[in-house]
């Protein structure tokens, strides 16, 4: 059902000239969810890193610095 709804989005957008428009669209979205979970999965890593190190280990501040801008926090 899904790959026949893209497909008929896909033939509506070639009917007014935008169907490269929303394939690179689709394609687009498919490589943010990726990167999307490599971004999850870092910050999963490092907070759970940052938390089990020691305040005084060499390098836990690059580490802390990293962690906190990917959280944004």
């Amino acid at each position: 059902m899904v790959t026949g709804l893209k497909q008929d989005l896909g033939d509506a957008a070639d009917q007014v000239g935008r169907a490269a428009d929303y394939y690179k669209g689709l394609g687009d979205h498919a490589k943010g969810a990726k990167f999307q979970e490599w971004v999850d999965y870092a910050k999963e890593t490092l907070a759970g890193r940052v938390a089990k190190s020691d305040a005084g280990a060499a390098g836990v501040g690059g580490v802390y610095s990293v962690w906190k801008w990917l959280t944004g926090k």
